[in-house]
């Protein structure tokens, strides 16, 4: 009887002592180049030299709307280093849909403007798309901003972007209408994100002219608009007669006058 009871208290402190070693491991901190990690740190990383860093997992992700080429369950908050220059160089997440880039390029700008083609290509009354992705006057980050011809540009990170639009306008005397609304030049435009509008239209100025030879008159427009944009998402700058009563041809100025400026917010 005596020995079965001290078995049973072996046993017993057994599971005590597991039970607290298994507590303290649960809520043990991990410390490396240091005796005392930070308070409130399960991983605390020095180095007395600052000339060290650490280097995480580096994983080529070709889609960053799958989780490839981690497995499928990966979890949320997964941390990585993007090897892939398609599809973005840098650190990003796994938010459960998509691989988020943790730095954002939070502040990150393009500029562009309208190449000579422009100027004499298109009248900017009918419906189309003004052509202002012609010239690429500056380019922060080539991988974020890619313009596809003159008549839209690419972006390749989900956020929010501070648009400007500033465009410089020639109207000369229309072909239809009568005389009054052939001497009349003025334009909507809006921003369209993969060919649906989004915001208000914004108007230009009026432009009026007569039927004599080489009489011009010139306008203008200018606007900024904050955008959501999703990542592979094309941006166009639409044009159109304001009204039934404005049947001059209207068209950008001259090469590199009407500008289109872009910059990520979020």
């Amino acid at each position: 009887m005596m020995i079965e009871q001290i078995k049973q208290t072996y046993s017993n402190l057994k599971l005590l002592f597991l039970l607290v070693l298994t507590c303290a491991i649960s809520n043990a901190q991990i410390a490396i180049g240091t005796d005392s990690p930070a308070i409130g740190t399960l991983l605390d990383i020095q180095d007395a030299t600052n000339l060290s860093g650490v280097l995480l997992p580096q994983v080529d992700i070709l889609d960053l709307r799958t989780v490839e080429p981690l497995p499928s369950g990966t979890e949320i908050g997964t941390l990585v280093y993007n090897t892939n220059t398609s599809s973005g160089i840098g650190y990003y997440f796994w938010d459960g849909s998509s691989w988020t880039r943790s730095t954002a390029y939070i502040g990150q700008m393009a500029k562009y403007s309208n190449s000579a083609a422009a100027v004499t290509d298109r009248n900017l009354s009918t419906n189309t798309n003004a052509q202002l992705f012609g010239v690429q006057e500056f380019n922060d980050n080539n991988v974020l901003y890619t313009s596809n011809g003159n008549d839209e540009i690419v972006i390749h990170e989900t956020g929010v972007y501070n648009i400007t639009v500033a465009l410089s306008l020639v109207g000369t005397y229309g072909t239809s209408g009568n005389a009054s609304t052939r001497g009349r030049g003025e334009i909507d435009t809006r921003i369209y994100v993969n060919n649906n509008p989004v915001g208000p239209l914004y108007r230009s100025t009026e432009m009026n002219m007569t039927s004599a030879p080489g009489d011009l008159s010139y306008g203008s427009l200018s606007f900024t608009q904050p955008v959501t944009v999703n990542a592979g998402q094309r941006i166009t700058v639409r044009t159109g007669q304001s009204t039934n009563g404005s049947r001059a041809t209207v068209k950008l100025r001259s090469t590199r006058t009407s500008t289109i400026f872009l910059q990520k917010i979020l």
